[in-house]
This record gives structure tokens, sequence and C-alpha cells, in this order.
């Protein structure tokens, strides 16, 4: 199982680095965990800031295989606590299918 973390960034931070590379190691081998930066668009003033989301949504949507399970992290979704999550991650483990 394929576990694929897209972000729009241009370059992450050290921090953010090191708590990835700490929390990659803790999983189980047959679980395998990547990080994906996809560059931002230019922000230009001229652009209404929907655009440049809208934008950015394309190319991470087009970044994502057929038959790939989409978590989003949004903060008008789905409230998820620890267990939920855990119970989520249980699911997607048995099915055997990237996320």
């Amino acid at each position: 199982m394929r576990f694929h973390i897209l972000a729009v960034d241009s370059k992450r931070p050290v921090w953010s680095r090191k708590a990835f590379g700490h929390y990659h190691h803790r999983f189980d081998r047959s679980v395998q965990v990547e990080w994906s930066g996809i560059q931002p668009e230019k922000n230009y003033k001229s652009l209404i800031k929907k655009t440049i989301i809208n934008k950015e949504s394309l190319k991470l949507i087009n970044s994502v295989k057929d038959g790939e399970i989409i978590v989003s992290l949004d903060k008008h979704g789905s409230n998820w606590n620890t267990f939920k999550f855990e119970e989520k991650f249980d699911q997607w483990i048995s099915s055997s299918t990237n996320v």
C-alpha cells in the first residue's frame, strides 16, 4: 500500500521535513509513504484568488492516479478525531488501495 501526500509548496520548511521523516519511519515496511510538492501558481495581483486555487486544485487532481483514494484536508470538511482516522486507516490498509 502507498500513501502519497501531495501539497502545494515551493519549499518545505526544515521542521516539516524532519517531522515527516520521523513519522515516515514509524510505518510498517508494507506501507510506503511519499511526499510530493506541487509548484504554486504565481500570485499576480491581477489574478483572482479563486482562479489561483482552481489552477492549483487541477494540478493536484491531475497528479492522482485512477483508483486511488483522495483524502483532502479542508477547514470546512468533516472533523475526524484520532479514533476515526485510525478506523479509516485500517480500512485503507485492508483494502490495499493506494491513498
